[in-house]
Order: C-alpha cells, then sequence, then structure tokens
C-alpha cells in the first residue's frame, strides 16, 4: 500500500507506459475529427526534411507543439502519431512534476497524489471535456488547446505548493516560454496568471525582472538564428485580422458550453466574498486573509481559463482550477477553518467537488469506453498511411465508408449543390467517425494510385500537396512538401492570402491534388484559393474522387493522358 502511495511509482510506471505504447503498434479507436492530427504529421515531416514553422510554412499555431512531436518521432519513429502528439509535452511537464513532487516531501503524501494524479490523468488521456460523438473513441483534435491546459496545470501547482520562490520563478519562465510557442491566447492566460502571481507576492519583482530578462533572451536568440520570433507574430497578426469580429460569438459559447463550471465557480467565489466581508470578523486574521486571497486566485484563474478558451475547439478547459481547490480544500480541513466557518465549510467542499469531479470523470469515463467498446472493432485497412491509419471502427461502420466512398462518386452533383449553398453533407460532418474513415479511405486509394504510376513509369514524384484542410500526403508518398503554404487551411479561420513565395514554390511542386468525394463549401473555397496555380497544369482524373494537376512536362514524363 505504501507503494502505491508512492509518487515515483505512478512517475516511473507512466514513463513505462508510454514508451511501451509509442513502441508497439497499437490500433486506436477511430475519433471524431480524427484529420487535424495529420498536422502533426505534416508538421514533424516537414521538420525532418529541414523546414521551419512560420518560416518555411505557415502553421495554425505556435512552432513547439511540432518541434516536441518530431523530437518524439525520432526516438520513436514508428510511435501512433495521436500518442505522440499528445504524449511529447511530457518532456517538458514531467521534470517539472517529479521537482515539485521531491520539495513537497513525504510529509504531504495525499497532496502530493492529489496534485500528480489528475495530471496524469489529463496528460496522458487524448480526450476532451466535451464530446461531439456518441460513439467510442480517442479524440484526434484540439492537442495544442489541451497541452496549454496541461503546461496551465503545472504552472499553477508549483505557483501554490512550491515553497522555492527560485523555482516558481523558473516554472513561470519555462511555462510562459513554451505557451508562447504552443498558442498564443495560452501564452496570454499565463501571462495574467503570472501578473497577479507577482502582485500577490508568489514572484518577487527581481526573480520576476530576471525571468522576463530570460524570455526576451529567447526571443531574441531565435529571432536572430533564425528569424523565428517576428515570423511567428507577424502570423499571429495575419490570424487576428482574419478572425475579427468572432471573438463575442466565442465567449457565449464558452459560457454556454462549459456553463456548469462556470456558474459553480461563480457560485465559489460569491461565497468566498461573503465570508471575507461578513464572516471574518468572527474567523482569525489570518484565516480570513487566507480565504481572500484563495478567492482572488480563483476569480483570476477563471477570467484568463474563459479568455482562452474563447478561441478553443476541444480542450480540457479549467483544469488548472485544481491546485487552487486543492488548497482551499486544505484550509476547510484545518481545525481553524472548520472552528469559524460551519455551513459555509461544507458549501465550500460541495462547490469544489462541483468544478473538479466532472471533468476528471468524464475524460475517464471516455476513455474506458474507448478501451472497451474498441475490444470488438476492426482495423480499417489503409497500409499506405502507416502509422497515421492505424486505426479501428465498428464493423457497421465499415460497411458505411465503402458504400458512402461510392456514393459520394456517384452523386457528386448533389453534393456540390449543397456546397453552393454553404451546407455541409450534413450538420455534424466532421465530427463523424465514418466521414473521417471514408476520409482516411480515399487517401490510401490516392496514394496508392500515385505511387503505382512512379512505378510504372520508373520515376518518382519528388513533391506533393492535397487542396484540403490537411495534407499529409508528402509524408505518406516520401515526397517533399512545397513551403510557404498553411499546414492547417481552414477559410472560416486561417486563410489569408498566398504570397509570391508561396505561389513560386508550388509551380514547382510536382503534384497537386484536388478531393472530390464530397464537394464541400470549404473545399471549393481551397480550391479557389490555389486556382492560380492550377489552372496553368494538366488536370488528370486520378480516379472519381480526386483530381490530379501537373505540369504539361510532368504528364508526359510520367506517361499519363488529360482528362
Amino acid at each position: 500500500m505504501r507503494l502505491l502511495l508512492s509518487p515515483w511509482l505512478w512517475l516511473l510506471g507512466t514513463v513505462a507506459l508510454v514508451a511501451t505504447l509509442l513502441v508497439v503498434p497499437v490500433p486506436i479507436p477511430l475519433g471524431p475529427n480524427y484529420w487535424d492530427l495529420a498536422l502533426y504529421v505534416d508538421g514533424a515531416h516537414r521538420l525532418s526534411v529541414g523546414q521551419i514553422p512560420q518560416i518555411d510554412f505557415e502553421a495554425p499555431v505556435g512552432a513547439l507543439g511540432y518541434y516536441l512531436a518530431y523530437w518524439t518521432i525520432l526516438v520513436f519513429p514508428t510511435g501512433n502519431p495521436l500518442f505522440v502528439a499528445q504524449w511529447s509535452p511530457l518532456i517538458i511537464t514531467l521534470p517539472i512534476m517529479a521537482w515539485l513532487m521531491a520539495e513537497m516531501g513525504r510529509g504531504r503524501t495525499v497532496e502530493r497524489l492529489a496534485l500528480l494524479l489528475p495530471f496524469l490523468v489529463f496528460q496522458i488521456l487524448p480526450f476532451n471535456i466535451q464530446s461531439y460523438t456518441t460513439y467510442a473513441g480517442v479524440d484526434g483534435y484540439g492537442f495544442y488547446n489541451r497541452q496549454v491546459c496541461i503546461l496551465l496545470y503545472v504552472m499553477m501547482a508549483v505557483l501554490m505548493f512550491s515553497n522555492s520562490p527560485r523555482f516558481r520563478a523558473l516554472v513561470v519562465f519555462i511555462i510562459l516560454s513554451c505557451l508562447f510557442f504552443v498558442k498564443i491566447t495560452g501564452f496570454l492566460a499565463a501571462g495574467l496568471l503570472a501578473f497577479y502571481a507577482l502582485i500577490s507576492g508568489r514572484l518577487t519583482f527581481g526573480l520576476t525582472l530576471l525571468a522576463a530578462i530570460a524570455f526576451v533572451v529567447v526571443l531574441g536568440v531565435l529571432e536572430i538564428t533564425l528569424g523565428l520570433t517576428s515570423a511567428y507574430i507577424q502570423d499571429i497578426l495575419g490570424l487576428v485580422g482574419a478572425n475579427e469580429g468572432t471573438l463575442l460569438p466565442r465567449f457565449l459559447t464558452v459560457f454556454s458550453v462549459r456553463f456548469d463550471t462556470i456558474f459553480a465557480t461563480i457560485l465559489l467565489l460569491i461565497l468566498l466574498v461573503g465570508f471575507s466581508l461578513f464572516g471574518a470578523q468572527e474567523a482569525a486574521p489570518a484565516t480570513a486573509n487566507h480565504i481572500a486571497r484563495l478567492g482572488l486566485w480563483l476569480a483570476v484563474a477563471l477570467v484568463a481559463g474563459i479568455v482562452f478558451e474563447t478561441q478553443n475547439t476541444g480542450s480540457q478547459d479549467f483544469i488548472f482550477l485544481w491546485p487552487i481547490l486543492l488548497v482551499l480544500l486544505r484550509g476547510c480541513a484545518s481545525d481553524q477553518t472548520s472552528r469559524f466557518m460551519g455551513w459555509q465549510r461544507l458549501a465550500m467542499i460541495g462547490l469544489v467537488a462541483a468544478i473538479a469531479i466532472p471533468p476528471l470523470v468524464t475524460v475517464l469515463h471516455r476513455a474506458a469506453r474507448a478501451v472497451v467498446g474498441s475490444v470488438t472493432y476492426q482495423a480499417l485497412e489503409v497500409p499506405r498511411l502507416k502509422s497515421f491509419g492505424r486505426v479501428r471502427i465498428k464493423q457497421a461502420m465499415h460497411e458505411r465508408v465503402e458504400m458512402i466512398n461510392r456514393h459520394y462518386a456517384n452523386h457528386r452533383v448533389a453534393y456540390e449543390d449543397l456546397a453552393a449553398q454553404g451546407q455541409l453533407p450534413n450538420w455534424t460532418y466532421y465530427s463523424e467517425i465514418p466521414m473521417q474513415a471514408a476520409w482516411l479511405k480515399q487517401l490510401d486509394t490516392a496514394v496508392k494510385r500515385l505511387q503505382d504510376i512512379e512505378e510504372k513509369a520508373g520515376e518518382k514524384f519528388d513533391s506533393a500537396f492535397v487542396m484540403d484542410f490537411t495534407s499529409p500526403l508528402a509524408w505518406a508518398l516520401g515526397a517533399l512538401p512545397p513551403k510557404h503554404v498553411p499546414i492547417g487551411l481552414d477559410p472560416q479561420r486561417t486563410m489569408t492570402s498566398l504570397s509570391e513565395a508561396a505561389i513560386s514554390e508550388l509551380q514547382g511542386t510536382t503534384v497537386m491534388l484536388q478531393p472530390m468525394c464530397p464537394a464541400t463549401t470549404s473545399r471549393n473555397t481551397i480550391a479557389d484559393f490555389y486556382r492560380p496555380i492550377t489552372q496553368t497544369r494538366t488536370a488528370i482524373k486520378l480516379d472519381p474522387c480526386w483530381v490530379l494537376y501537373l505540369k504539361s512536362s510532368d504528364v508526359q514524363k510520367f506517361g499519363l493522358q488529360e482528362g
């Protein structure tokens, strides 16, 4: 029993589990929006051929997530990309949590486990708190949002429980530096928390100044050596311009989707304020002041979380409230507090439970469903997609995937009509697991067709690109991806304009593929986006679902015919 209470057992067990599952080829149950994972596949491939994020290609978020995935793949080259994307931040988070566990010492066993175990659950399990499907499966999207949440959790754990001012300042520097290059809204949320840590005394001015100088030095070194900082800031400003006018609706979405957590937190804040104003005269001054400080911490963290979640779809939102709540629970359990608080103490414990338990239970429940449900699932046969295609789906979905791809090919006009009216094939199209499986099947077929052409001609396509939201084609073919083009092109959020450098690069790209099954408004918009390039090329019908655009010289080189 004592061994199970040791944080070192849990940390070492996590390392062993992660390493094993990155080596063993485990097929995972396919989940909604799985094609988002192709951003990491494509990004890591681009890094492997020497491209630099924000310099050589546009990305919807910062560069660090792609570098963490790439470094993990170097060690575990056959690892499932979903595990790689989910677990690569352990490079940063695990050493910090291990140091914190060591600093807290053996006398705080319950607190150490209460901090460590939720961290491990949210870090290890690739599931969002909100689900967009009723079927069991992993969440192949929202990775960078989950990465931000777990980094914020680690920072809050250190700010709340570390007794070392130097360690707190060092961790704030590390987390802020990481979040700047993961997702800028996460950096802003962490900056707000760090600012309050400074004015509340958890960070000293001198150490904070040193951390700020070190952060500026990091930005300067990256700018001087790679030009990364200015390029990233320029991309951020471009994305801000493309997303003007969407902030208020996103605030409303956050409040509606996470009303449970936000409402319970507001009630707890009201209770803490009420005690501070009306119950403080009965309590010891130290107790009243402590509760007031925790209330302010909770209010600042709630605001930071709401601001961050306005830019998210898929997340483990508000999990970084837990370290604050844990300190509050510790206070509620003390004799000093219980002596003065009475019913307020029970109400606080109840509200803390209402805030903290649902996210943890939701993620654990979804993980258990995925593991148990996938026992009867069957592997999707997409061998040319290698580790990216290592997924399982229900037998009934296998049948639908084969049928729906034939249906898309035979009834293209109907879907073109829907796209022309701004409508998807159905309301929840991208979050449907059969849709994601059908897309994987189509992509695997395209790779096979292209490999057959290569084999017949005795030539290899040296560069390749798919005109869609994601483009893992170059990775699957072992070809070069074109530079200066976005790796995640969303007409509603990330589409800006093609630069002269991008046009020049695409003009030299060998393979440009357009997906046709089915037509969607986004795909039509993306096709128009690349029209300046494709209109100068020969269109070749690769199969009913793909149109291949080649330069005239390459048409002859590979022995193909127009049409």
